[in-house]
């Protein structure tokens, strides 16, 4: 009786023993790292129920990053009882130095034990190592990272350069998985100017690379933290190879030196408090643009212009400026008055780097029309900037000019003219209208007047049948259109002359891809043909000067199915040497 109720009580108590045994349990490979390296979080149970368990990881992402994460699950049967050794391997990203504990994770309804670790930062492991006695020891032999950010100027203005080197030290190879960012930096314009500079001292390899920030907002601000990812190899923790073992010995082949592993790094950089200041009160300009130099400067499109009543002439007007934005550069206004009509096209922009400090430059072209001969002056142009050097208000200002217009007769005798009906509509409507004969000035004392009135109305009636006989076609979607010769024709048809200056720059820009054409002056310095060039003047004064004239459309189409080929176009340098 005894031997049947020993096994029954032993087997009472081994049992419930077993079940109480079971524990989530936590550890690490090495409880000091390096700031910026990973650490593997082990969490291990051994059970009977380890197959349904896992792991809340929420509880790490306060001070951590969970860089990835594995398992693996071993079961075992012994004398009938099952039993299942379960891992959890968490890599993890320590966010802050010093020490730390990674706190206790829970598994269904088991939990770990807190663990302590300590993140040296790399002033730290330098004085452990300096203090070491052996040569051996596993701080002498850690990895260390670092990061610095320094700005040139801790009181900019608003808006203002603020030139910043980042300096990244590491004793390892370290290889960068992607370019370095910045976070928290919403209020900031930041911009890379240099090309990595390396450079190895003292057993430690010295990475630095310049940026300019430009803060967004005034008053005490942070400057935004770089964060470095990326990795280095390291042969510790690689398995020996043993494939053809007696083979590579005979080459003298060290497989463990050829098999490396990966080891992912990421850390940040301090952060320094920068003091922005405002604009300051006694700026009344409209733009701020707060600047080390300031130039402005224009020129004639053409070399020797032809100023003359009614006819087009362009020049561009150049703003550069060093330690600016191309965004911060001034807006211009030009007024019309009764010498001028002026028409400026969107201005283009650019920037370049010089000695680590942005470049940026504005190009304006602005087609000229005057309106009346003789000496006529086209006024300063003045922009006001904020010289950041002196910390005063300064103008830079392209001089008035003097110009001698020649008369145009034809023009003027056109200008003088009372405006009578239209005889090409702006705007076509869906039903056609009835013909009406053109109406010509009542003194007509140039026979190539005469000859114009005729052409007139020969063109009038050819709208007029197309209107009645032909099928409407929508020449605002030029853009949509690769006929471009028939996309120009229509729109001339049409009296569409917007749409047909719209479609010769469209088709000088396809068959001059080298050269910047915007305009119709462009347009005429590209195909250099005489007779070309005096069909666009006609297009531009009917556009800008109130001309009734009429283009002749044959010259037109003649000319774009004449030049395919354009010639030999040499860019300027854009951005002029502000150093000199």
């Amino acid at each position: 009786m005894m031997k049947r109720i020993l096994p029954l009580v032993f087997g009472g108590i081994i049992l419930p023993v077993s079940a109480f045994s079971a524990a989530l349990t936590a550890r690490v490979d090495n409880p000091k790292i390096a700031y910026g390296e990973t650490i593997n979080f082990h969490l291990s149970y051994d059970g009977s129920d380890g197959g349904n368990l896992q792991p809340d990881l929420s509880v790490l992402q306060k001070d951590f990053n969970i860089y990835s994460t594995s398992s693996s699950m071993n079961t075992s049967i012994i004398n009938g009882v099952a039993t299942q050794k379960r891992e959890w391997v968490i890599t993890l990203l320590p966010q802050n130095q010093g020490k730390q504990i990674i706190p206790s994770v829970s598994a269904g309804n088991y939990k770990s034990s807190p663990v302590e670790i300590e993140v040296l930062s790399s002033e730290a492991i330098k004085k452990e190592q300096k203090n070491s006695v052996s040569g051996n020891d596993a701080t002498v032999q850690m990895a260390s990272f670092e990061a610095e950010l320094k700005a040139d100027n801790k009181n900019p203005y608003v808006e203002q350069e603020i030139s910043v080197v980042l300096t990244i030290r590491s004793n390892q190879n370290l290889q960068f998985s992607n370019e370095p960012y910045f976070e928290d930096g919403d209020d900031w314009i930041i911009k890379r100017v240099s090309n990595s500079d390396i450079s190895q001292k003292d057993g430690e390899i010295i990475t630095k690379l310049n940026y300019v920030f430009f803060p967004q907002k005034s008053g005490k601000q942070k400057l935004p933290r770089a964060v470095i990812e990326g990795f280095y190899v390291t042969y510790e923790n690689s398995p020996k190879q043993t494939i053809g073992g007696g083979l590579l010995q005979l080459f003298d082949m060290d497989m463990e030196s050829m098999f490396g592993v990966q080891k992912p790094v990421l850390f940040k950089s301090n952060s320094e408090i920068i003091n922005v200041k405002p604009i300051p009160q006694d700026y009344t300009a409209q733009n701020w643009v707060p600047a080390d130099i300031l130039a402005a400067d224009a020129k004639w499109v053409d070399a020797k212009p032809n100023f003359k009543v009614g006819e087009t002439v362009a020049r561009e007007i150049m703003i550069t400026a060093s330690g600016v934005f191309e965004n911060q550069l001034p807006e211009l206004e030009f007024e019309q008055n009764s010498a001028w009509k002026q028409y400026p096209d969107k201005p283009q922009y650019s920037s370049t780097i010089h000695e680590n400090k942005l470049i940026s430059q504005e190009i304006i072209r602005v087609v000229y029309i005057p309106q009346k001969s003789g000496k006529i002056q086209l006024p300063e142009i003045v922009i006001p900037w904020f010289n950041v050097k002196t910390q005063k208000t300064e103008k830079a200002v392209i001089p008035a000019e003097n110009v001698e217009v020649k008369p145009n007769a034809q023009y003027e005798a056109l200008q003088s003219e009372p405006l009578t009906e239209q005889v090409l509509p702006e705007k076509i409507t869906d039903k056609a209208q009835p013909e009406k004969e053109p109406v010509l000035p009542e003194k007509i004392t140039d026979k190539s007047m005469i000859i114009m009135a005729v052409v007139i109305a020969f063109l009038s009636g050819l709208l007029i049948s197309f209107l009645m006989f032909g099928r409407k076609k929508d020449s605002s979607k030029t853009s949509n259109i690769n006929d471009y010769h028939k996309n120009v024709r229509n729109a001339l048809v049409h009296g569409d002359f917007r749409g047909a200056r719209d479609g010769l720059v469209k088709w000088g820009q396809s068959i001059f891809p080298q050269v910047r054409i915007n305009n119709l002056q462009d347009l005429s310095a590209a195909i250099a043909d005489e007779e070309f060039s005096k069909q666009c003047k006609i297009l531009n004064a009917i556009l800008y000067g109130n001309s009734t004239a009429e283009p002749d459309i044959s010259l037109i189409l003649k000319s774009m199915g004449k030049h395919t080929k354009h010639k030999d176009y040499k860019q300027e340098n854009i951005l002029p040497n502000l150093y000199k």
